[in-house]
């Protein structure tokens, strides 16, 4: 897919630093945009990014619209995020947490002189499970799937939506499992392809591979270059007010998607199954039609995607 032309316009990205963002950045870079890299104050640089950078508590409603006030568009990426575990940690925390970033940001952005904001959402706000189409049923307070996180992204949803209506052009992408290089290695944060390749790695020679669940879970996934580019794509040409799935087409279970970190790792490692542990719906992707409708295909392949992160973790470590 070619990159998206901007024009010279001024885009800020909050979450600059974050996976997502760092990538996000480079792509709007190479995409002729100015960018200012909007990140928390206790934020390390990225090492990637081009952009002009601010440090901002974003859950300071005057700090926000003062960062938000000069740029033609905004992508917010900014949030308290990770995996399963995660995510049915503390929920008031992370909902207060994330919507009170997501209220100053949309707020910011529409009180300031920005034309489009890109607000993150996430597969996890869809309430049942199977094959989702941006028409399918959302969470609800009886699902078990009603966490913090979950709920925190409905609501931002739904302040995008109204925010389109007073006149900003508000376009909302939900990501399906995004993994690539800068993504964390944290067993309390990191999401499945990382906490694979990181048990893998440190397993070593012969070792074991651990999996949550049994391994029948269905997921699809996306590599945090192609979410870039689907992100990119989606401030300049999605319509306001709507939701897009952000996925590759390629499905795979969890057992799939652990033989394929093994074959990348270390293929004389054994997989073994922790059946005690948290494994999600069994079958969740994304329907990407309408976003294919805008030009977009995924290019970069599972198995390519793992090698990036197996070769991330081990440069971060020595190994």
């Amino acid at each position: 897919m070619s990159e998206v032309d901007f024009g010279g316009r001024t885009v800020a990205v909050t979450g600059a630093n974050g996976l997502i963002g760092r990538h996000v950045v480079a792509a709007l870079t190479a995409g002729n945009a100015r960018v200012v890299e909007i990140s928390g104050p206790a934020s390390e640089g990225s090492g990637v990014n081009d952009g002009e950078g601010v440090q901002v508590d974003l859950r300071d409603p005057d700090a926000a619209a003062a960062a938000l006030k000069d740029w033609d568009m905004v992508i917010h990426l900014a949030a308290r995020a990770g995996g399963i575990q995660f995510q049915k940690g503390s929920h008031l925390d992370v909902f207060a947490d994330n919507a009170s970033i997501n209220f100053n940001v949309i707020s910011g952005a529409l009180s300031g002189r920005a034309e489009a904001i890109l607000i993150a959402s996430s597969a996890v706000i869809y309430g049942p499970g199977g094959d989702l189409s941006e028409e399918d049923d959302l969470v609800t307070s009886r699902s078990e799937r009603a966490t913090g996180y979950a709920w925190s992204k409905v609501t931002a949803e739904m302040q995008g939506r109204w925010a389109s209506e007073a006149g900003l052009r508000s376009v909302i992408a939900r990501f399906t499992n995004v993994y690539g290089r800068g993504g964390s290695f944290r067993e309390s944060s990191s999401t499945v392809i990382h906490a694979l390749v990181k048990r893998a790695i440190d397993a070593g020679p012969g070792g074991r591979l651990v999996v949550w669940g049994d391994g029948s879970a269905v997921r699809s996934f996306i590599h945090v270059e192609d979410a870039a580019a689907a992100v990119a794509l989606l401030l300049k040409t999605g319509e306001t007010g709507e939701a897009y799935n952000v996925s590759s087409r390629e499905a795979v279970s969890i057992a799939q998607l652990a033989e394929t970190v093994r074959t990348v790792v270390d293929p004389s490692l054994e997989i073994s199954y922790d059946v005690d542990r948290p494994s999600g719906p069994l079958r969740r992707t994304l329907d990407v039609s309408k976003l294919s409708a805008l030009g977009f295909e995924a290019s970069v392949g599972l198995e390519e995607g793992i090698r990036d992160v197996a070769e991330a973790y081990r440069r971060s470590t020595g190994a």
